[in-house]
């Protein structure tokens, strides 16, 4: 039927057998570059790789145009109808006329023709097509009873083995997944700039100041009497006994007051200048 051409043309087969839940877009990707290498039908591609079986093809194209399905071998063949087609033609595209009523041509084929095929196929006949669903293996055992073919004419029908181009199509794959599995090579981090070192607080210093000054302190007091007056420059011993803890007490009290004095001033932010001379 025109009508039935028509809507033929207009599916794809990947999308009919994936929206039947038969095949993944994966795999109809994997098996258009697999035709695109070999230039077999899809279906044919589909079934050798294992993703669907050629009744799921067949159970597919019947549902989906509502064609009916048929056995080819088990109707009586006109001779004449079959050799309406070149017979590498029927191979080739998987289908084979059963019969012709008029300028309409019954045919049963196993996959789903390019439009441009069925449009030969009506300019070699001169027929519009009614189109029943057949098996692969059914189409070809008629085929082959029919109008068999020697081997050199199957070869070149045949063509290439596709397990080289699934090889190729899975080293690429396998490839990319490693590619992406891969962690990022980092750029080295710079290496941090060394920290200034700190330099010390006014408190600090004054502290070590005190430090200091009691470290003195600890000297004089186990040294001579004459020593201290020479080493602090405060009094000159008086002679006869001496109140050296008052003395003592009289120097630190002087220096305590010169150190408070030097802390108010480094709080002020001005320069801190000891000087306990």
């Amino acid at each position: 039927m025109i009508e039935d051409l028509k809507k033929m043309g207009r599916k794809r087969l990947g999308g009919i057998l994936m929206s039947d839940g038969r095949v993944t877009p994966e795999q109809v990707t994997e098996a258009l570059e697999i035709q695109k290498d070999t230039g077999k039908m899809l279906g044919q591609v589909l079934v050798e790789l294992g993703y669907i079986t050629e009744f799921d093809l067949a159970k597919s194209l019947a549902t989906q145009f509502q064609f009916p399905y048929i056995n080819p071998s088990s109707y009586a063949m006109d001779r004449d109808v079959l050799e309406l087609i070149p017979v590498e033609t029927l191979y080739k595209y998987v289908f084979v006329p059963l019969d012709r009523f008029g300028n309409l041509l019954i045919v049963a084929m196993a996959g789903l023709l390019p439009e441009e095929m069925m449009q030969e196929i009506k300019k070699q006949t001169g027929c519009d097509l009614r189109i029943y669903i057949a098996t692969a293996r059914d189409v070809r055992a008629v085929l082959e009873k029919e109008l068999p073919i020697d081997g050199k004419l199957r070869k070149k029908i045949e063509g290439p083995s596709i397990a080289p181009v699934v090889a190729k199509i899975k080293k690429r794959a396998a490839g990319k997944k490693k590619a992406a599995a891969a962690p990022a090579v980092k750029e080295a981090a710079p290496a941090p700039e060394a920290e200034p070192v700190a330099q010390s607080s006014v408190l600090e210093i004054l502290d070590q100041a005190e430090a200091q000054v009691a470290a003195e302190r600890e000297t004089a007091a186990s040294a001579e009497p004459e020593d201290i007056s020479a080493e602090v420059g405060v009094v000159e011993a008086p002679e006869g006994d001496v109140d050296w803890q008052g003395l003592f007490d009289e120097v630190d009290k002087s220096i305590r007051d010169e150190i408070k004095k030097k802390k108010e001033v480094g709080e002020k932010g001005e320069d801190v200048d000891f000087d306990f001379d």
